[in-house]
This record gives C-alpha cells, structure tokens and sequence, in this order.
C-alpha cells in the first residue's frame, strides 16, 4: 500500500519545537523585559536593550523557524506582511501616523503579530504547545504577580499587566478543568490570588473575559466532563448566594481595602452600579464612525486612528473599518470570524483549549478594548483557526490517497 506521508512531514517534536518557540518565547520575554525590569531596574543596561531583547529574540527564532513552514503559510505571511506595511505606509504619506509610534506599530505587528499568526497555522503537536505555554505561565505569572504587589502604593491601576497576567490565569485554570495538575488545590489558590490581582489593579475588560472563557469552557466542555459539570453547579449557586448578598460582599470588600489602604477601580464600579456603563469608549467609537462614513471606501491606514481620534475605537470591527474602509475592512474580519467557528468545533482537545484562550485574549478583548495592531493574541487565535480548517482539507485529501496500488 502506497502511503502519502506528506501531511506528517512537519509533525515530528523537534521540528515543533521549533515552530513553538519564538511564540512562547514572545509572551516569557515580554513579561521579563517590561515588567520585570520594573521590578530589578535596567541593572546598568540601556533601555533599549530590553525592547530590542523583547522582539529581537522570537524574531530570531521566527527566521530559523521559516523553513519548516508550510507553502500555504509562506502565501498567507506574504500577503499579510503587503497588506500591513502599505496600510501603514498609506497612513504615514497622508500624515496619519503619530511620527513617535511608528516603530511600536510596524514591528509589533509585522515583525510579532503576523509571525505569530503562520506558526500557529503550523502547530501539529498541540498538546506539546499547551504544555509548554504551562511551563512559561510559571515565571511568567510569578513575575506579574510580584510587580502588582510591589507596586500596589505606587501605582494604583496597571492595565497592561493585568492583561498579560489574564492570559496565564486562563492557561492554569485550564489546566484544573482538564485535570492535568496533580496540585490541583495550589493551581486554585494560584488562579484565586491571580484573579484577585485582576480585580484590584485591573479594568472590568480582563473580568469580562473571565467569565466569557468560563461560558465557552462549559459549552464545548460539558459533555465530556462530569466533574465540570458538578463544578459548574456548585458555582451556579454560589453566584446566586453572592447575587442575593451582593450589597453586603461589596460593603465588606470595601472596609478591607479601606484598612489596608487599597483602591480599586472595579470596586469603585460595583460601589457606583456602573459595571456596564460607557466609561468614555462609546465617544470615540462614535467619532470613529463619523470619520468612517466620510471615506467609507478606503479608509485612512492602520494606526491612524491614534492620529486622527486620539485614541482607538475600542472596536475591532470599527477600528478595521477605519484603516481599510468598510468593504475590505469587514472581509479582514470575516477571517477571525470563521477562525472563532473553527477553533469552537475542533475536535482536537488541546487545540481547542489553546484556541478558546486566544480567543478570549485575542478577539472577546479587543471587541471593547485595545487595538488589533498590537496583539499578538489575536493573530494566534487566526493561526489556529486557519490551522483547523487546513488541517480538515489534508485529511480528506490523505484518506482519498490512501489507496492500495494497482498491480
């Protein structure tokens, strides 16, 4: 029997490990040269080493990584990478571009973002993959963990941190769903102080995708967990007892932070009712629209929005709408709609718990917050995504060649 082994010629575990490293290398290195250099100081290194570091090193590994990429991917970076520099460069001839963030934006996402997304597209090993995002939520997480406590008289509200640290609280409270951790009560302390961090230093935005994730987990999980489900339950009523309290825990919270000096953005929410009120992101959604609708077309370029409104949209699909117009814009959008379909009905387990994270860091998040351009997250979510569908085409195609020879 003739067998086409083509499918499985970038299978093998050193070759993975390879396509996986530059992207875990990104998020280790990232907390390490932006937060914990605020904790340790430059140790007598300009601080240009750090970004240069940050970057330098995944995209190191992303070039040694090239060759063992599929055609199609090296079709799909192509494309991604045009696309990209001539939205920017188009902004940029218009003088739309803020002149002292050109860099941030053109290498985060062509030098990051993109990257990102083909090697994703490229993971076969996905349990090897999720494992080794385990192993780097450690450190990781650790780091974050001690720089939201050192700082906590110092600075009061730390976003980006608490969304950095809302991708590693994901990846261990995955872990407890899957029942990997044989330290299953440590892993919920650990998720419970990370949360708490979030809670107090963050925006509602990380608490949102909290329980989105949880939501998704159940409905792609509950079938083939019954201990999820009792889980599940027991947390049901636990919200209703919290719901039917909720005047008396936020009195309590508040006299605790009170005596040990703390404030919290959040608490001050819950104090005020205003959980799902507009905090001020609805207005320049709004404006980015009016400048929508006089260029529908074209749009004005990528990162221009910052130039132009003063802020992002908060908005995917209207930030996309804004640097590609409405038409091309939406099409963009399509792609991460139909990589969230695929990564929902994946039957690959740990691909899909990968895919559920991504997708809840990547695309729930920049629905109300931050900006495609500089989420890594999100590209992956895309990588994934596109990764499944492919993966389907080649294994009809295998089992159509999986034929005996004719003597």
């Amino acid at each position: 029997m003739s067998i086409n082994t083509d499918i499985y010629k970038y299978t093998t575990e050193p070759i993975q490990k390879i396509i996986c490293a530059p992207i875990l290398a990104y998020f280790l290195l990232t907390t390490i040269c932006v937060f914990g250099r605020e904790i340790i100081g430059d140790v007598g290194f300009p601080r240009i080493v750090f970004p240069i570091i940050r970057f330098g090193i995944p995209a190191i590994l992303f070039i040694r990584a090239f060759r063992y990429l599929s055609k199609r991917s090296f079709f799909y970076f192509f494309w991604m990478e045009v696309i990209f520099i001539f939205s920017y460069t188009f902004a940029y001839t218009q003088g739309y571009m803020v002149t002292d963030r050109i860099l941030d934006y053109v290498v985060l996402t062509c030098v990051t973002c993109v990257p990102c997304c083909v090697l994703a597209m490229n993971i076969k090993d996905s349990e090897y993959f999720i494992d080794r995002l385990v192993s780097i939520s450690y450190l990781s997480s650790a780091i974050l963990i001690i720089y939201l406590i050192a700082t906590v008289s110092t600075v009061r509200y730390s976003m980006s941190s608490t969304y950095l640290l809302l991708l590693f609280l994901l990846v261990h409270l995955n872990e407890i769903v899957r029942n990997k951790t044989k330290n299953r009560w440590l892993f919920i302390a650990w998720v419970t102080l990370e949360f708490f961090l979030i809670f107090l230093r963050g925006a509602r935005g990380p608490l949102a995708c909290i329980g989105v994730y949880i939501m998704i987990k159940a409905i792609s999980d509950v079938r083939n967990n019954k201990k999820l489900v009792y889980g599940l339950f027991a947390g049901a009523i636990l919200l209703i007892i919290m719901a039917m309290n909720i005047e008396l825990i936020i009195s309590l919270m508040s006299s605790i932070f009170e005596s040990y000096d703390l404030s919290s953005r959040n608490l001050m929410i819950l104090q005020n009712a205003a959980f799902l009120e507009d905090s001020g992101r609805g207005y320049y959604r709004n404006l980015a629209l009016e400048y929508i609708n006089e260029r529908p077309f074209i749009g004005y370029g990528a990162s221009s929005d910052i130039y132009l409104i003063s802020a992002y949209p908060h908005n995917m699909l209207v930030e996309m709408w804004f640097d590609f117009g409405v038409v091309f814009g939406t099409v963009f959008f399509i792609f991460f709609i139909i990589a969230l379909f695929k990564i929902l009905e994946c039957r690959d387990k740990y691909l899909r718990d990968a895919g559920i994270i991504f997708v809840v860091t990547g695309f729930v998040m920049l629905m109300v917050s931050g900006t495609y351009l500089q989420s890594p997250n999100v590209f992956i979510m895309l990588g994934i995504g596109l990764n499944k569908f492919f993966s389907n085409k080649l294994r009809i195609k295998y089992k159509l060649r999986q034929k005996p020879d004719v003597l």
